[in-house]
């Protein structure tokens, strides 16, 4: 049997290997044989086996989310992770996260992009109290790379004159890969409104130094006299076309801000027009806007209404200052939701499976397909009071894996 299989021609090999559905048995498949191996790590195979624009369910591994606790036998809180996965992903994020002794139990997840994860982390002096209440000094951060399995603790962030409110700093991490840089290089964007000064100010790191970066202003009131941003709709970024964005408002608008991954230089504000239509009090969202990369890198915006079974996707045109909205899709909510109540509450946006976590309970998480409008349940098994376990499910983060990316990282020294 091992002798026919070696003499089949390597042409009709990758044939067969290219119809394994499931990447880690594809990965046991590779630990099989050299040959097999050196077919499987070719960078031409891999991308065969999941293009780089296509959509792909299969990188959608599950979402992080915080768990706040009350230890009652110091009277303190304490915060860990709780990692839910996907009921249909037979592979599980604990293949991939190491313990990092201990630290992933004492880290508040920020934003993943393509296998890397931004954390924050208590620092070596701070009590639970001042870890509970996110302390506004100092910044701990950590970046996990599910690809190696490795963690790398960023040098403390001093962010003395930034506002200690979550919803005025986001987030973004960059892959090697993205800023054409080999596979352990990454770079990390905060911005942040400066408490004092009431402007934004860009701070950046990168896995080739060894420090952060001078900040720099990204708008002030002075230059933009009608505009005060004080709010981010959603932490994480969204990359497209190689530019990061984040959605903030102001107390009558939505605006999208633009900063380019090389240089770090802020590449456009736009105001995210909304039809005077759908300003109707039937027809506001649910949900907050939230920025998305669709097919082709192209940005857009989705949002939530009709008690959360429209989903309608709005798309940025080349005109910076011009969307369009080219998609409603009709969201196949289950039974019990849909002769209920209420509406749903956009989560997070899944750039690769293009799918999009919602709320639509305290403690009902689901997963809508933005192509068929299907939705599947992801089970929380989380306990507590219903606006607790709730707050918990919004800062929910989805947790995707770059399969090629993860497969060189693993598996391209090995000899063949």
């Amino acid at each position: 049997m091992e002798a026919a299989a070696a003499c089949l021609p390597e042409d009709v090999v990758l044939e067969i290997l290219v119809r394994v559905a499931d990447a880690a048995f594809l990965f046991r498949c590779a630990m099989a044989c050299k040959r097999w191996l050196r077919l499987v790590v070719d960078p031409s195979f891999l991308r065969r086996c999941w293009p780089e624009d296509a959509c792909d369910p299969s990188s959608l591994l599950g979402c992080f989310t915080t768990q706040h606790q009350y230890r009652r036998h110091d009277c303190q809180f304490c915060s860990k992770p709780v990692f839910l996965p996907v009921p249909r992903q037979s592979t599980t994020l604990g293949s991939f996260v190491p313990s990092a002794a201990g630290l992933l139990d004492r880290a508040v997840p920020l934003v993943a992009r393509r296998g890397l994860i931004l954390v924050r982390v208590a620092g070596a002096h701070a009590d639970l109290a001042t870890r509970y209440q996110y302390c506004d000094l100092v910044l701990n951060l950590a970046v996990y790379n599910l690809f190696a399995g490795t963690c790398d603790v960023l040098p403390p962030l001093r962010c003395d004159s930034l506002s200690a409110r979550d919803d005025t700093k986001g987030y973004a991490i960059l892959t090697g890969a993205e800023l054409q840089s080999d596979l352990s290089f990454f770079k990390v964007l905060i911005i942040g409104l400066d408490k004092s000064e009431s402007r934004h100010n860009l701070h950046t790191f990168s896995s080739s130094r060894s420090g952060w970066s001078t900040p720099t202003h990204c708008f002030c009131p002075r230059e933009r006299p009608r505009i005060l941003l004080d709010t981010i709709l959603h932490r994480d970024a969204v990359v497209c076309r190689d530019t990061t964005h984040w959605i903030f408002s102001d107390s009558s608008n939505n605006y999208t801000l633009g900063v380019d991954v090389v240089t770090d230089h802020v590449t456009s504000l736009s105001k995210l027009p909304i039809p005077p239509e759908l300003m109707q009090p039937s027809h506001i969202p649910y949900s907050t806007p939230m920025l998305c990369a669709m097919a082709g890198g192209t940005l857009s915006s989705c949002s939530l209404y009709t008690g959360g079974s429209l989903l309608e996707i709005w798309t940025r045109q080349d005109d910076a200052d011009a969307w369009l909205r080219t998609r409603v899709i009709h969201l196949q909510l289950p039974k019990h939701i849909a002769d209920g109540h209420g509406g749903g509450l956009a989560i997070c946006w899944a750039e690769k499976s293009r799918t999009l976590l919602a709320l639509h309970s305290p403690e009902t998480l689901y997963i809508a397909d933005a192509e068929t409008g299907a939705m599947e349940e992801v089970p929380t098994q989380l306990h507590g009071d219903d606006a607790r376990t709730a707050s918990l499910l919004r800062d929910a983060m989805a947790i995707e894996m770059d399969w090629p990316a993860l497969f060189l990282s693993r598996l391209g020294n090995l000899s063949f």
